[in-house]
């Protein structure tokens, strides 16, 4: 049902922007309730609404958000609470999750146990001396976190695409998991892989595995620039390992995973366009002199850039 939903956005509604995260606040526990109360005042411009019933309350204001964040404190059954969590996360890929648990070992082995695949892009433990400051600044943290993987689609509509690589890149920009097949971001798009081959080999673009992949990379950066480590981006973005996540960043943008992180996804954008169109089309203004060197480092025709092959 999420597919079809996301097929009728795509399709109909192009100049949407969803760029805002809203924060969804579930949590059972007291103190973790007034915790995030003290917490929520501190997060001025950030959209935030308390949930109130079941997961089934939940799930609704989810599938309302394209990019939900969704603070869980996982009680009063941890089990339950995070098979919940999977449930949303396989029927709202957009979303992401904060946990805010409390000081219980039994709490932090069941997340371990059961929470595997789960895109959760921060932890706090609450302790005595936790402090709504401190918890306002994690969560800040991980909204921004949403926001950016969100405003890199904000730039790619501006490309001038052929409809279906269009819907193809809107799907794994919006859409998809972090870790989507290109199987997968075929369907949620509603197009076959021979269309978009076509239409790309006439634009004269890379076909559809390369703009993918070079996409799901600047996905990655954005964890990245949280300060999220190597290792850990590669598992979360669908890189068997480290070193593969290594050589790809290289092979698309000729930097390591630590220059791209310094370079940022909006600077390293450009490097697409330049390999892809022979021109950047949008100029995000940090990191000049970085994004420069970058860009001044690949063929500045698009075949003969390196995703071409």
């Amino acid at each position: 049902m999420v597919w079809f939903l996301a097929r009728l956005v795509i399709r109909f509604h192009p100049r949407i922007h969803f760029s805002t995260v809203r924060v969804l606040i579930w949590v059972s526990d007291t103190a973790s309730a007034e915790l995030l109360d003290g917490a929520t005042s501190f997060l001025k411009g950030v959209a935030v609404s308390v949930v109130r019933g079941g997961g089934g309350a939940l799930m609704a204001l989810a599938a309302a958000v394209p990019r939900p964040l969704i603070v869980h404190d996982l009680a009063p059954d941890p089990r339950v609470q995070l098979a919940c969590l999977q449930r949303i996360h396989r029927r709202i890929p957009g979303a992401s999750f904060f946990l805010l648990l409390p000081p219980d070992g039994e709490v932090i082995l069941a997340l371990a146990r059961y929470g595997v695949g789960l895109p959760i892009i921060g932890v706090e433990v609450r302790t005595t001396g936790s402090s709504p400051g401190a918890l306002a600044q994690s969560l800040y943290n991980a909204v921004r976190y949403q926001r950016e993987e969100g405003r890199l689609w904000e730039h790619v509509a501006r490309w001038p695409l052929p409809s279906g690589v269009r819907f193809l890149m809107e799907a794994e920009l919006r859409f998809a998991p972090r870790n989507a097949s290109l199987e997968e971001v075929l369907q949620i798009a509603g197009i076959g892989y021979e269309h978009v081959r076509r239409q790309a080999a006439k634009a004269g673009l890379p076909p559809p595995k390369k703009l993918l992949e070079g996409l799901r990379l600047l996905r990655a950066v954005s964890a990245l620039e949280m300060n999220k480590a190597v290792g850990e981006v590669a598992r979360t973005y669908g890189f068997r390992d480290r070193n593969r996540f290594q050589r790809r960043m290289r092979h698309h943008f000729l930097v390591t995973p630590t220059e791209a992180r310094a370079i940022g996804s909006l600077g390293l954008l450009q490097v697409l366009e330049q390999a892809w169109f022979g021109d950047t089309l949008s100029r995000p203004p940090q990191a000049a002199s970085a994004i420069h060197v970058a860009v001044a480092s690949v063929a500045p025709h698009p075949n003969s850039g390196p995703l071409r092959g």
